[in-house]
């Protein structure tokens, strides 16, 4: 019998310190898994269109966006679903986002493709290139090619460009009517990598990763800044139709940890802030539009601000770089987005005349 109940003993005890071993291991990958991530440093930040305030502005520098007749942004979305042809798109300035000057990149979206509006085309999720019947010198990704093609491409061709294109072509199927977190990149080594979901994406087996090296030709330097778009090809392809959150773009190529990051934080993010010693401003601004003239009553006196006006279409029609409170402004009554920078802070205020 006492053979018998140490044996019992003995059993409970292999199984407690299973659960002990196992618990060790679970604690141990979770504290790996929390410093897998690493915040991107806020001064690799180039670009942000968060459309938190339902409009096409960036967040971080001035390449403002501008939608086309179709294209709608609501509750913070940019909806690019409307089934007009070759309509519903954003287009961004691709002279002030200057791509070609770029050493390395990375390009950030936040998206819910529509699979069945979207298969079996090439539609383009974002493009940056010549724009025409036929693109020309153009970097181009999108989640569904042909349906279920994975592509981030880049081609320095000016007699038959798709056939002058290099990067990646992954048979995975990530166009799906789900929510995503897309991030292609291309370092100083003119290495091309595609993240999905926090994580570098892997081919079939896992065994073969998104990774591929440009030749020597194929370089950002090369890429036109004529046109950018978000949801249209530089082709004369189909516009890429679904629901776009955040699109971001990077000076630099992040690495696997800083995506991961990203990807934890949402699509509900804001510019990422660093240490600085600019001057405390104010919560809120208010701004006053009387009799045609454009007042700030948070502005000190003589200050002088940078400032761009826009309609709720996200169109341009006011701007002022040495703007001074009381500065005559012609604008037909309705609702405004105001964009400052005040001293090297961007603030947005929504006004109305």
């Amino acid at each position: 019998m006492r053979a018998i109940h140490l044996c019992h003993e003995q059993k409970k005890h292999n199984a407690m310190k299973k659960i002990i071993t196992t618990f060790t291991v679970m604690l141990c990958l979770s504290v790996v898994a929390l410093f897998s991530q690493v915040k991107p440093a806020a001064s690799d930040q180039r670009h942000l269109w968060n459309f938190e305030d339902d409009t096409p502005m960036d967040q971080i520098g001035e390449a403002h966006g501008e939608p086309d007749e179709v294209a709608t942004i609501h509750n913070g979305v940019l909806d690019l679903t409307d089934t007009a042809k070759n309509q519903g798109y954003l287009s961004l300035p691709a002279d002030v986002i200057n791509l070609k000057n770029y050493k390395a990149v990375s390009i950030e979206i936040w998206c819910l493709p529509y699979t069945s509006l979207n298969s079996p085309n090439p539609n383009m999720l974002w493009s940056f290139g010549q724009a025409g019947s036929v693109g020309r010198n153009y970097l181009f990704f999108t989640p569904g090619r042909w349906g279920t093609g994975v592509a981030a491409r880049l081609s320095v061709g000016e007699d038959a460009p798709w056939s002058n294109e290099d990067g990646l072509s992954f048979s995975a199927n990530i166009g799906d009517s789900a929510w995503h977190h897309y991030v292609v990149s291309i370092d100083t080594n003119n290495i091309m990598r595609l993240y999905v979901d926090g994580s570098l994406l892997k081919y079939g087996d896992n065994s073969s990763p998104a990774i591929d090296t440009l030749d020597a030709n194929h370089v950002l330097s090369k890429v036109s800044n004529e046109s950018a778009f978000i949801g249209r090809s530089v082709y004369a392809d189909p516009t890429w139709k679904g629901l776009i959150e955040l699109y971001a773009i990077w000076g630099t190529a992040l690495s696997e940890d800083n995506v991961l990051w990203l990807y934890q934080q949402g699509a509900k993010r804001s510019a990422i802030v660093g240490v600085t010693t600019a001057t405390r401003q104010p919560h809120s601004y208010t701004i006053v539009a009387k009799d045609n003239h454009l007042y700030i009553p948070q502005l000190s006196a003589n200050t002088t601000i940078q400032i761009s006006i826009y309609n709720t279409m996200g169109a341009l029609v006011y701007q002022n770089l040495k703007f001074r409170n009381g500065d005559a402004v012609g604008l037909k009554e309705g609702m405004y987005i105001a964009r400052m920078k005040i001293d090297n802070n961007f603030i947005t205020a929504k006004f109305i005349k």
